[in-house]
């Protein structure tokens, strides 16, 4: 920010100016924002300068809510930064949301993530019982005590205002001429909702696992219900659950539009092949206190359900369950009102909308002699000069799951202050029920990377410890020089660190360079990274984020730049 100086008693003035996308309308996932600042917009300064909009869940099926790591950042996959002119791009930030997430946990104190809670769209924890900050509270069940009287709407999800700035390098650094670059344009593409959003609570789920499932209250016999095709009375089942609950809906981790299933045991343990599909939820009501399911019978007409009986104790032990990968995808199902075997329902897939969109520009106004020496020296050869932080990604897909892996980073960078590799699971690369930006160790024993001929650290650097569990409560110990490197990498590209805590789960192997603020030249020497993994290492996609520093220069009317 420009200085006043106290002798003058000159002050800097400054407006926010408020900037639309090109096409004002809603923007929903896999979607894209283009916003052109205007070069009568002189200069910006980005430390007050903020992309705000309205955030509503959609389609939610369960508490459904932005990646926590990372917030409204969760929801942008690429952000790319271009001159007013189109013709030279300042920055290319691919998987910005991966980055975001990748450093965040280690960028948090409890001050910074109410903060998070209250401009970015951050939240933590589920609240599955109460209201939260995207949902209001479970619908009220007074009066609905049997099937007839269930209730059958969904729960209502909130329109949540986004105050932030955006994490690139421009916007983290000092003032922007944007009259010099004819304006600046920002292109912001949307992320694919089953990566970008997560279900903090999994209870109730096949994939929360069988310890404490929840159970039927009483037995279901064989064929308790049939579809006849004559009378749509015949298209409705009920079940009540042992879940404890009152007229508040609280304890319910059941959604409307949730698929209903039943399991039993058969030889002790539960057996996938007994598992039954009993309907599609559709009301909820209290029974003795406990909770009621109304549900939609998916079976085709004449055919009973269930087609065995199961006991709610006993050698059957039967748990009734919803699945993940279901509230993932759009579902195509039978209506309580259809009489005939075609499906005539189409439940969409969940996902998000922002709407009024816009970029709040704090234009700042130098003193004249500041603008005119600027103006006079852009006409120059040398030109106006400004440097700042930013990326540039290279991804690798590990295909082996055990043995050494050579991650191949083909780096052209010139200026590179560091390295993060993040290694993410296939399997939880598009996923609902885990975080889609959490690198996991995965039964890594060491790394080091080997830089032209050289390899650093100049010893293997352990990671055994991520992957061994201590106690009941799944904690993991860190790795001292693992740790250590990872500090440094933060530190030298200007993340403040304020915890080193549970690494596992936001794990990354990271390298800096140098020290004191220096550059590396990368692109004269090859650049790869070796880590070892023992048996049982799964498939993973490589998030390969180089550092850097660029040079933007301005020059009788042309941008340029280097990095």
């Amino acid at each position: 920010m420009f200085k006043a100086t106290q002798s003058a008693r000159t002050y800097i003035a400054s407006k926010s100016q408020s900037i639309k996308p090109d096409v004002v309308s809603d923007v929903s996932a896999n979607d894209q924002i283009r916003i052109l600042i205007p070069s009568f917009a002189d200069f910006i300064d980005p430390n007050e300068t903020y992309f705000r909009c309205e955030l509503t869940m959609t389609n939610a099926r369960g508490v459904i809510v932005p990646d926590k790591k990372g917030g409204i950042h969760s929801l942008f996959r690429n952000v790319i930064l271009r001159d007013g002119g189109n013709t030279t791009t300042l920055e290319n930030l691919e998987d910005y949301n991966a980055q975001c997430c990748m450093t965040s946990p280690f960028a948090s104190q409890s001050s910074l993530q109410h903060k998070k809670e209250l401009f970015e769209g951050v939240q933590a924890d589920a609240n599955n019982s109460g209201e939260s900050l995207y949902y209001a509270a479970p619908n009220d069940l007074t009066g609905a005590t049997d099937s007839g009287t269930a209730n059958g709407n969904v729960r209502k999800a909130k329109t949540i205002e986004i105050y932030t700035r955006l994490k690139t390098g421009l916007f983290s650094g000092g003032i922007i001429p944007n009259a010099l670059m004819n304006g600046m344009r920002i292109q912001i593409d949307t992320e694919d909702p089953n990566r970008a959003l997560h279900l903090p609570f999994l209870g109730g789920s096949l994939e929360a696992g069988f310890v404490g499932a929840h159970k039927l209250n009483a037995d279901l016999a064989q064929d308790s219900f049939t579809r006849d095709g004559a009378d749509v009375a015949n298209n409705i089942g009920e079940i009540v659950s042992n879940i404890d609950t009152s007229v508040a809906g609280e304890n319910n981790p059941f959604a409307i539009n949730d698929l209903l299933y039943i399991q039993k045991k058969n030889g002790g343990d539960y057996d996938a092949a007994t598992e039954e599909l009993l309907g599609m939820i559709n009301g909820f009501y209290v029974s003795g206190g406990k909770l009621g399911i109304r549900f939609i019978l998916q079976a085709n007409n004449a055919v009973g359900v269930p087609s065995v009986n199961f006991d709610a104790a006993g050698t059957d032990d039967s748990i009734i369950y919803y699945k993940v990968s279901d509230r993932e995808k759009a579902l195509s199902a039978k209506s309580a009102s259809l009489l005939t075997d075609t499906n005539d329902l189409v439940i969409p897939a969940p996902s998000y909308t922002l709407s009024n969109i816009e970029m709040l520009c704090s234009v700042v106004q130098p003193p004249t002699s500041y603008v005119e020496g600027m103006l006079k020296k852009a006409l120059t050869e040398q030109g106006v000069a400004m440097d700042y932080m930013t990326t540039e990604l290279h991804r690798f897909n590990q295909i082996n799951a055990q043995g050494l892996v050579q991650v191949q980073i083909p780096t052209l960078a010139t200026r590179a202050k560091a390295v993060f590799c993040q290694p993410i699971p296939v399997a939880n690369y598009r996923s609902l029920g885990t975080s889609s930006f959490s690198g996991r160790a995965d039964n890594a024993r060491n790394y080091q990377f080997v830089k032209g001929t050289e390899l650093i650290p100049s010893r293997v650097a352990n990671l055994e410890r991520y992957s061994q569990v201590l106690g009941v409560n799944g904690q993991k110990r860190n790795e001292p020089l693992h740790t250590s490197e990872l500090q440094k990498a933060l530190t030298n590209v200007n993340v403040q660190v304020y915890s080193l805590q549970k690494i596992a789960d936001s794990f990354a192997i990271a390298r800096s360079f140098n020290k004191y603020g220096q550059i590396t030249n990368l692109a004269t020497q090859t650049l790869s990274l070796r880590v070892d993994y023992d048996n049982g290492a799964n498939q993973k996609i490589f998030n390969n984020f180089v550092y850097k520093l660029a040079r933007m220069t301005i020059s009788k009317g042309v941008v340029s730049v280097v990095s």
